[in-house]
């Protein structure tokens, strides 16, 4: 982990620094998504692959009637029980290494070079809504929130959040609470693509994802920030405050905050009222004792959802009993730890307070600010195409979409970018008369046309610094490229012109000689043409192949009608 946070530091640093060269702030931000694309993308399918694995070698082994098909039967089922829990706690390891690199070292960099307008962005890339295949997976709402839902269904938090919002606009409505979900017309054009389904996952909570096209933002309600909430409903702290401000404040203006805290303190009550009848209080509160004090031991044997549902006595201890095989039943001191933290929640759920329904309003607070930065995370992936394919590298590099993004010993000296380039097409014309009187005098036509032309020209190629794209029988196609860094050397058709210039000479040359000998002459139809964009490039294997007009342009420039050949 050591290297891979060295890694991450490294290339994150060598990023942000080309804000200073080719990147905008906004381009080095939307960049930064891809490594994190890569960690979620790479422990995903790892585990895919595991399953698939263990349930190909099942299949073996019950074709095999083998005995051990039974321990490859309980891997498997314990794999799929897990699916999330597993993914939840590689994928928050690998983070925290992460998060050190951010803190330690990148944020100050990120402030530097970025402004403090991008500081939320270790925020959004480690968000731990990341983490699972479900939003309302049980590991990360005992592990980050409160377990509002004990099935993973997403209608627990939806129903909850719901009725706060309604009860906080009607308490405090000088502070109105945006609805998370909006209840108006859904957005004229919605995001299409999902690449790993995370606007679909979004949908219970907010609706249909609007179609980023030009800008990817999302904004937050003051009840999506955390210490906005805790600044309003700590109860107790503003209450000593307010005590210690009294003489300062004066009589009128203490007694008008003390009437808004009352007023806040019954919204508190209220809430706490309302989890109550919806019989939701206990699961709720259970999920920060289990927290602080469950014995993790227990956890890696018994299920997760039965513990909870133990701690607010909705179950007893035989059914958990039941639930675990016989080598794995827990001992008599992990039975009486179970008890005595049930006792301890049943008391705390009997005088729950102020400071209990501030916990869970923030709870749902940090959930929604989370689902906002995860809904960014997810259109920023989707404009984000991981390539490790070499052909697809070429491809991409060479249509100039491809971002690398290196480490500081993955850096090379980089290819320039072409930027214009000028086509200069050399045909023979009359090659089949040519080819025929060649023959009837008993000479090789590949001999002759290679002496007299191809072998000569290919020698100035370096000179000029032209570059072959096409050659068939009687023509040659060549390219000469102009580079972005190098406008000093910006003189392609200069140079194609230099080119034909000499190659004609060549065949001047040539063809006097041929006279002498009684050959036939060569003669020549060039095409030169310019364009100010970069060629396109397939590839043919290892092999590329220019795309270009200016190829068909200097084409038709080279040729001439049969009828004017005849005149001129």
């Amino acid at each position: 982990m050591d290297k891979v946070r060295e890694s991450y530091l490294d290339l994150s640093t060598i990023l942000i620094h080309r804000v200073k060269t080719n990147l905008t702030a906004d381009e080095v931000c939307l960049l930064q998504f891809a490594p994190i694309k890569l960690i979620l993308n790479a422990t995903r399918t790892q585990l895919n692959t595991d399953v698939e694995n263990v349930t190909t070698k099942l299949s073996e082994l019950k074709q095999k009637g083998s005995t051990e098909a039974l321990s490859s039967d309980q891997r498997l089922f314990w794999l799929k029980k897990n699916y999330d829990a597993i993914l939840y706690s590689v994928n928050k390891q690998i983070s925290a290494h992460l998060l050190r690199a951010e803190e330690r070292q990148l944020n100050i960099v990120r402030e530097q070079f970025l402004g403090r307008k991008f500081e939320f962005m270790p925020e959004a890339l480690f968000n731990s809504l990341l983490f699972t295949s479900k939003l309302s997976a049980l590991p990360i709402l005992f592990n980050e929130f409160s377990m509002w839902s004990w099935n993973g269904e997403n209608s627990g938090f939806v129903n909850l959040n719901f009725k706060l919002e309604k009860l906080l606009n009607k308490t405090i409505d000088e502070l109105q609470v945006v609805a998370l979900r909006d209840s108006g017309e859904a957005a004229s054009t919605t995001e299409i693509h999902d690449d790993l389904g995370g606007l679909f996952k979004t949908q219970d909570f907010m609706g249909p994802a609007a179609d980023s096209k030009t800008r990817l933002e999302e904004g937050l309600c003051w009840f999506e920030i955390p210490e906005n909430v805790d600044t309003l409903f700590n109860i107790n702290k503003n209450r000593s405050m307010l005590a210690g401000n009294r003489k300062e404040l004066g009589f009128k203006l203490w007694w008008q905050r003390r009437g808004e805290l009352d007023r806040l303190e019954k919204t508190l009550n209220r809430f706490v009222k309302l989890v109550k009848k919806d019989k939701l209080l206990p699961q709720l509160l259970a999920t920060h004792y289990m927290r602080r004090s469950l014995n993790p031991l227990i956890l890696e044997t018994v299920d997760l959802k039965l513990v909870c549902q133990f701690l607010c006595g909705q179950t007893d201890i035989e059914k958990i009993q039941a639930s675990i095989s016989s080598e794995s039943k827990l001992s008599a001191e992990q039975v009486k730890s179970l008890e005595s933290l049930r006792v301890q929640i049943k008391e705390q759920i009997s005088k729950s307070d102020n400071i209990d329904a501030l916990k869970l309003i923030l709870d749902i607070s940090q959930y929604r600010k989370q689902l906002k930065f995860y809904l960014l995370a997810h259109h920023a992936f989707n404009r984000l195409s991981l390539r490790t394919d070499e052909d697809e590298l070429k491809l991409s590099q060479s249509a100039c979409t491809l971002c690398s993004l290196p480490t500081q010993g993955e850096i090379e000296e980089e290819e320039e970018k072409i930027c214009h380039h000028a086509i200069m097409k050399a045909d023979v014309r009359g090659s089949t008369t040519v080819t025929d009187e060649l023959q009837n005098k008993g000479l090789n036509p590949a001999s002759y046309f290679s002496m007299r032309f191809f072998n000569p020209i290919n020698k100035i190629l370096e000179t000029y610094g032209a570059n072959k794209v096409f050659i068939e029988g009687d023509a040659i196609i060549l390219s000469f490229l102009e580079y972005e860094n190098s406008p000093q050397q910006w003189f392609s058709v200069a140079r194609s012109c230099g080119y034909a210039r000499d190659m004609l000479k060549i065949v001047g040359s040539n063809n006097r000689y041929s006279t002498q000998m009684g050959l036939p002459l060569l003669k020549l139809g060039v095409g030169i043409c310019y364009s100010s964009e970069a060629p396109a490039y397939l590839y043919d294997e290892d092999k590329p192949i220019m795309i270009s007009g200016a190829i068909g342009l200097a084409d038709r420039m080279s040729s001439c009608s049969w009828n004017l050949r005849e005149k001129l």
